[in-house]
């Protein structure tokens, strides 16, 4: 399967409408800084983008099921809702091949946490970093012959 690589959205903070209560924390912590320095916080900065959007547009959504706006606006929050699932289905498409996991927790319809699995950063792979290597050079005498048996026990 040839998966097309999804570009990523802007940094949610840096909007002039950035609510907070919408970022989801990532692995129970804050998110990572909007110039991430590693791969994997490049990639955790994606995904908790795309959830933080979908927080937001879900918001929106529920704002007007209660009644404070029109049909149409109902058909373009659901929309959006729609495009902002299926790039998230991509981002999971893109990063699952590579053992790359975000698991959302759900409380209320929002996403509040994210937490990531990533090869390596993984508790196996870190005990097999600590893991030393001992090394020890054993020799062996072979067993002794009948001759020498029988020299030794004085016959």
């Amino acid at each position: 399967m040839n998966v097309r690589k999804v570009r990523p959205l802007k940094d949610p903070r840096t909007k002039p409408t950035f609510q907070p209560a919408f970022m989801p924390l990532c692995d129970f912590d804050d998110p990572p800084t909007s110039s991430p320095l590693g791969r994997n916080d490049s990639i955790r900065f994606e995904f908790l983008s795309v959830y933080y959007e979908l927080n937001a547009t879900s918001a929106q959504l529920l704002a007007i099921d209660q009644g404070r706006s029109s049909e149409s606006r109902r058909s373009q929050v659901q929309a959006r809702i729609e495009k902002l699932s299926l790039l998230r289905d991509r981002l999971e498409d893109q990063y699952a091949p590579l053992g790359i996991i975000a698991e959302p927790e759900v409380q209320e319809g929002f996403v509040v946490n994210l937490s990531f699995t990533f090869p390596d950063e993984s508790r196996w792979l870190r005990e097999q970093k600590r893991t030393v290597n001992w090394q020890a050079n054993l020799s062996f005498s072979p067993p002794p012959t009948e001759d020498v048996k029988e020299k030794e026990s004085g016959r």
